[in-house]
């Protein structure tokens, strides 16, 4: 299940732990902790500043990650699903990232410094770290990125070539495969 910083502060997430943690349910609780909650910045809104160390409340394993390192979330996020699968109940990880952008695309983000934003863009881009990281290592050559990043490119363009030339559903469609409750 995920969800932001500022989702983790409402009644449901907490009854949904707690419901999850009496009975012993396979979830997996994943906190994209991107700094803001819209506007808000988070340290701003709670007194406990971790999300995830507020899954001590429940008994069940929290986990405090880099959000910005994918080796750090796969292993994370590895050993909570083992800990599901073998019948142990939920885990709560907090990934801190940072979102580079505004809440949505008309947020301009003046809530937040310039010097802030260029740091968190110039050194912990999370998709520039990374390839230079399998570079360094020799786990990739710059030419194989290159034709991984060319067909990602082409694969998005059909996608919003695809959705742009598809009619709009008919108003009967909008709620099939929702389920009634």
């Amino acid at each position: 299940m995920f969800f932001g910083d500022g989702a983790a502060n409402n009644g449901v997430f907490h009854e949904s732990l707690n419901m999850s943690a009496i009975f012993k349910l396979p979830v997996i609780y994943i906190c994209e902790n991107n700094m803001y909650a819209i506007s808000m910045c988070s340290v701003d809104s709670v007194a406990c500043k971790d999300v995830g160390k507020r899954s001590c409340a429940y008994g069940i394993p929290g986990h405090i990650i880099d959000g910005s390192d994918p080796v750090e979330v796969y292993k994370t996020v590895k050993k909570a699903a083992g800990h599901a699968r073998d019948g142990r109940g939920p885990s709560l990880i907090e990934a801190k990232t940072y979102r580079f952008y505004g809440h949505h695309p008309n947020d301009p983000a003046e809530y937040r410094g310039k010097e802030e934003v260029e740091y968190y863009i110039s050194e912990k881009d999370p998709v520039a770290n990374f390839k230079s990281r399998l570079l360094d290592g020799k786990i990739i050559t710059e030419e194989e990125i290159e034709r991984i990043e060319s067909g990602v490119d082409k694969k998005i363009k059909y996608a919003v070539a695809f959705a742009s030339e598809s009619p709009e559903p008919e108003l009967e469609k909008f709620l099939e495969e929702v389920e009634q409750i």
